[in-house]
């Protein structure tokens, strides 16, 4: 019809075919479809959290960008203690993972972020969450022992400009250069390599923690 093919065409799709109009189509329905799953979603769970109302539509448009990007990650509400008094606080966490690219390779990398009910005030929290099998990397350098990742001093947080999305992007960049995780079977193949007299036995690719 005259409408689909103006639709298509205004998308940059040829309209030379009944089938690519009618997928196109179909794709732009489920597309919408799945945002407005994700804001139903994000703004229940807004509600919970108990966000500045100023700010919740905002908030929420941020959370669904972010989830839209990233489909591993799942939306839940927590209770923390905020950085601004150690009070309890509610906060939204997104956990799953990420993917980023090192040396060629995409590696899908644990992690838990949050939103404190006074985001964009308080500024996000990022953290690494391991996996069975994984172990934070000691040597990185925003990255602590038990997984919480500590913004650069060099950098000033800017409530007034602040994005959840600018915030997960500089983390996927800062794990792109620096992976934040190891396999814990890297690390007992160097202390094999380093010590000949540690036992070991059958496990994951042959190895596992009993040495």
């Amino acid at each position: 019809s005259p409408g689909i093919d103006l639709a298509c065409s205004a998308a940059g799709v040829s309209a030379l075919s009944p089938n690519l109009e009618y997928n196109y189509l179909c794709t732009s329905m489920s597309n919408m479809s799945s945002r407005t799953e994700l804001q139903t979603k994000a703004r229940s769970v807004a509600r919970d959290v108990g966000f500045d109302p100023t700010f919740v539509n905002r908030i929420v448009g941020e959370i669904v960008d972010v989830m839209a990007r990233f489909p591993n990650l799942n939306v839940i509400t927590k209770c923390i203690l905020n950085n601004f008094d150690g009070q309890p606080d509610n906060a939204l966490s997104l956990s799953g993972t990420i993917p980023c690219t090192f040396r060629g390779a995409t590696y899908n990398i644990p992690v838990e972020f949050m939103l404190p009910s006074f985001y964009p005030t308080l500024m996000p929290q990022c953290f690494v969450r391991p996996t069975p099998g994984m172990m934070v990397d000691q040597k990185h350098p925003l990255t602590q022992p038990d997984g919480e990742c500590r913004w650069p001093d060099s950098m000033m947080y800017d409530p007034t400009n602040a994005n959840f999305m600018g915030f997960v992007d500089f983390w996927k960049r800062a794990f792109e250069d620096h992976p934040p995780v190891r396999a814990i079977v890297s690390q007992l193949i160097l202390a094999l390599s380093t010590d000949p007299t540690l036992q070991i036995s059958s496990g994951i690719n042959g190895i596992s923690n009993e040495y």
